[in-house]
This record gives C-alpha cells, structure tokens and sequence, in this order.
C-alpha cells in the first residue's frame, strides 16, 4: 500500500471500509503488508485512530507482520509509539526511510524472516 498527501478523518474512515474489504480474500492465510507512507502528510488524530483499527484488524485476519516506512524521525517515533500503545509493535515496525538507505532490504528481512529493524 502506499499513501500520499493529506487524508482527513472521514477519508481514512473510507479506507478503513475499502481495506476491510480487501482483506477478506486473505482471512485464514498468513500475509505480510509493506506500507509506503513517505509522500504522506502528517496524519491527523482522527486518521491515526482509522489507521490503528485497520492495523488491529488486519492482524486479525491473518497479518503476520508489516512494515511502515516512513520521510522523517518526526512520523516515525510517532508511529513507534502509536503502536506500542495499541499493542501493535509486536507485528509491525516503522522505518525512517530518509535517514536509512537499506530500508528496503531492512523491511524484507522483517516481513520474510522476522529480522527486526529496529534492534541492530
């Protein structure tokens, strides 16, 4: 998935609907997400709030991990706590890829072999 610009409350409502029902053609099998969020604006406390459901969701479904990448330390520490407050830190993690030029390679070896980015 990836995500650009400003998304209000009410659009990432809809997108919380849209990815609900996406992800019913993977309930009951194990997948992984790589999120794109570098073009994206700071995201609202109403988007933030749609954004966690999904991510609960998801998890539900069937999500074995996923892996965010971020544009700035700003988006990223946010996020980190985000999910560490949602419970969701166990399955996803959150790179700054600005600051890290294998973020690729990096968010690979999370979602393929659980290789966690954030420890060195």
């Amino acid at each position: 998935m990836a995500f650009k610009g400003d998304i209000s409350g009410p659009e990432a409502a809809a997108w919380l609907v849209d990815i609900g029902k996406a992800r019913k053609e993977y309930i009951g099998r194990p997948w992984h997400a790589l999120v794109d969020m570098r073009e994206m604006a700071v995201v609202g406390p109403e988007a933030q709030e749609s954004f966690i459901k999904g991510q609960v969701a998801a998890r539900e479904d069937g999500m074995v991990r996923a892996c965010v990448i971020l544009s700035s330390a700003v988006a990223t520490l946010q996020a980190i706590r985000r999910a560490k407050e949602s419970g969701i830190y166990k399955y996803e993690r959150y790179i700054d890829g600005r600051q890290r030029a294998d973020w690729q390679a990096a968010a690979m070896a999370w979602l393929e072999q659980g290789l966690d980015p954030d420890k060195p």
